[in-house]
């Protein structure tokens, strides 16, 4: 098997020309254009050695090593330096991050093929303890400063997106029919796509420096950004999912009893751990019904999700399959009903409304995803609530023959 050798450079020409140099001397060659793409490739291919570019956009070379040298079964990857950073202190800075080794640029062509040899041979270039200590100091400062820098570029971004979220909602009683709605859905996705980017940045800095400190007060500050980052990304993808209008329904004949309980199995952990006590009723011999698996699991988990939410102090959920014929159409219902504490009736007409939500943290698309599901498979979805005493929704498909 050839030797696997990876490249991440943002530039074309200069991943043109080591690739060719490379691919003539028998390596197998991979590229990537930019860190992040880079990283994302490393969690599926195993190199013999890595090259690498030191000033690439939003994830440099100094991050990226010291990213890959923390990821499983890379650490003793050779990453090597190929930069036009000749000045003094790159080389440190490049050997200090993670780097094994580093070649400047223009490379030599005539001498590149034994200088990558030497490396696969386990030649490491070291830095002097003294100079590691210096230069590892600036490249902790240097990491905080780029956080810092992200955090204010994603806090302005955030304003935009609050604003945008704001006028939507603030809309939403105006808008008739889906088509006005989805103008104003597709612009703040467009927003939400300007902060994907320098939140992927702060999450990659804050897990950088999180791999570095020792400082145990800091790495819990560190610990905050990270999580609150992830949480910010759950809410993109919830807006984004929301926005995608065009995705595709794949119809499949489904035997929902048997469905159902291999599903369960992926909800008790959450529900017990909520003291929440999980109840069947299946009624026996059901027609198939033809649904999308995978989407009606997201609309599943979203109303188990719900109902361990309405039970804060615990509680019994209930799941309850049943046949019934309406206009000699024969129907199947799922019915989720909780003994939580219920809707407040002005609220009930509104809950799958996009935007509308009770809670504190909710981005109040839940409901309104999971109505638009079931309706493009053909389906309705009910809600009937009571104050104290708990709340049912229920699916309905009918039988196709």
């Amino acid at each position: 098997m050839a030797t696997k050798i990876f490249y991440i450079e943002d530039d074309e020409t200069n991943r043109k020309l080591v690739r060719q140099i490379l691919e003539y001397e028998g390596y197998d060659y991979l590229e990537a254009a930019d860190g992040l793409t880079g990283l994302s490739m490393l969690e599926t291919i195993q190199p013999d050695l890595i090259l690498m570019d030191i000033n690439m956009p939003d994830l440099d070379g100094y991050e990226t090593a010291t990213k890959v040298k923390n990821m499983p079964g890379l650490k003793d990857v050779p990453i090597i330096a190929l930069t036009a950073n000749i000045l003094k202190g790159d080389k440190e800075r490049a050997l200090t991050a993670g780097c094994d080794g580093y070649l400047p640029k223009p490379i030599d062509a005539l001498k590149f093929p034994e200088q990558i040899s030497q490396y696969l041979s386990g030649k490491k270039e070291l830095v002097q303890k003294e100079d590691k200590d210096f230069y590892q100091k600036e490249y902790q400062s240097r990491l905080v400063d780029k956080l810092k820098g992200r955090i204010e570029e994603l806090e302005n971004k955030n304003q935009e997106l609050e604003l945008a979220h704001k006028k939507l909602k603030e809309a939403q009683e105006n808008l008739i029919k889906s088509e006005k709605l989805k103008v104003l859905a597709e612009f703040v996705s467009g927003i939400v796509h300007e902060v994907k980017n320098p939140l992927g940045g702060i999450l990659g800095s804050a897990e950088l420096l999180s791999f570095e400190e020792k400082d145990p007060d800091k790495l819990k500050f560190l610990k905050i950004i990270i999580d609150e980052g992830k949480r910010l990304g759950e809410l993109i993808k919830s807006i984004l999912s929301y926005a995608k209008k065009k995705d595709q329904i794949q119809l499949q004949e489904v035997a929902i009893n048997e469905y159902l309980k291999n599903k369960i199995m992926l909800w008790l952990t959450q529900l017990t751990k909520n003291k929440v006590q999980l109840k069947t009723e299946f009624a026996d011999n059901l027609p198939a019904i033809m649904v999308d698996p995978q989407r009606l699991y997201q609309v599943c988990l979203n109303m188990v999700l719900n109902a361990r939410d309405a039970m804060s102090n615990g509680g019994i959920l209930t799941i309850i399959t049943s046949l019934k014929k309406e206009d000699n159409q024969e129907i199947v219902d799922i019915k989720f009903t909780d003994n939580g504490e219920g809707i407040k009736e002005e609220d009930l007409k509104n809950i799958f409304l996009p935007l509308f939500t009770t809670k504190e943290s909710g981005t109040g698309l839940g409901l309104s995803i999971c109505k638009e599901i079931i309706e493009k498979m053909d389906g309705k979805i009910m809600a009937e609530s009571k104050r104290g005493e708990g709340t049912t929704f229920t699916l309905s498909f009918p039988i196709k023959i």
